[in-house]
């Protein structure tokens, strides 16, 4: 939730109230918000991966991925996206009856990342 948190618009409009009064974590700073949101999205994966839920572990690499598109880092955006779907299509082959729920504009999984890996100009 701390990695969502902190990638959030709420937490950017309200920059000026950040920058002044800092987070609850204190190593937290208004200029280092996301590269602390990654970290704790790694947490969270490697948790998700010691606890077995292979499912929630696709959308923490989604997040990472436009967390590192906030940050400007298209490789590691890139890379994320690509595991975010690795993640999806090994949980659809264990699991065949969970269904991935995706916004309307997208066919399937696969199609949003590809759209997402397009528009940033990835290798698709």
């Amino acid at each position: 939730m701390y990695g969502l948190f902190y990638k959030s618009a709420t937490v950017n409009q309200w920059q000026e109230y950040y920058k002044k009064n800092g987070f609850r974590d204190r190593t937290v700073t208004f200029e280092n918000r996301l590269n602390k949101a990654i970290e704790y999205f790694d947490n969270s994966r490697d948790l998700l991966q010691k606890n077995g839920d292979v499912h929630t572990i696709t959308n923490v690499y989604l997040q990472m991925a436009f967390t590192y598109e906030l940050m400007d880092n298209k490789g590691a955006a890139c890379a994320a996206y690509d595991s975010s779907l690795k993640s999806e299509q090994a949980n659809s082959k264990s699991n065949p009856d969970l269904v991935t729920i995706v916004p309307r504009e997208f066919k399937s999984f696969e199609h949003g990342i590809s759209v997402f890996k397009s528009r940033l100009g990835c290798k698709v």
